[in-house]
């Protein structure tokens, strides 16, 4: 389902592509932070995950949506990037941060069920946040050089 709003909002197989890289990225973090926080991988923190990638995936749907509408209003993709990720870092970050401060109450209750869920979501989001930062953009960049139909290729040296 994710897929076709993705695809319905976009409407672009190259877009909806990029929003769904975040995922794995999202899915980085949480592995060595519930090892970290000695939380075992069961159902809740399954749950976190599957709400880390809707948080993970908006992070990467408001990056890319302010790109495309200044490359829509006539920019290049490097500066329709640039300016996406000048405009849209601190409310990501901001939004990354008030997630991990509303958690951190769950991580220190004697429960089973909340920490590890909550600490799923808070080192998945620590790690998806900074990756979706650097990578995305530069994906974004490197796919939207590409016309409709182009074919990429890369050339060791110039030919005399």
């Amino acid at each position: 389902m994710l897929l076709a709003l993705l695809l319905w909002q976009f409407n672009s197989f190259r877009l909806t592509a990029l929003v769904l890289v975040s995922v794995p990225l999202a899915a980085v973090g949480v592995i060595p932070g519930l090892l970290l926080a000695g939380q075992p991988f069961g159902f809740t923190a399954m749950l976190g995950v599957v709400a880390l990638v809707g948080i993970v995936v908006n992070n990467a749907i408001v990056l890319i949506d302010v790109a495309e509408r200044q490359r829509q209003a006539g920019a290049d993709p490097g500066t329709a990037r640039g300016d996406a990720v000048l405009r849209r870092t601190r409310p990501i970050i901001l939004t990354t941060a008030t997630t991990i401060l509303g958690l951190l109450p769950l991580t220190m209750t004697d429960s089973t069920l909340w920490p590890p869920m909550a600490w799923a979501i808070i080192s998945g989001l620590l790690a998806s946040t900074a990756l979706t930062l650097l990578v995305i953009p530069v994906l974004y960049r490197l796919l939207m050089q590409l016309g409709p139909g182009q074919a990429r290729t890369f050339d060791a040296a110039p030919s005399a």
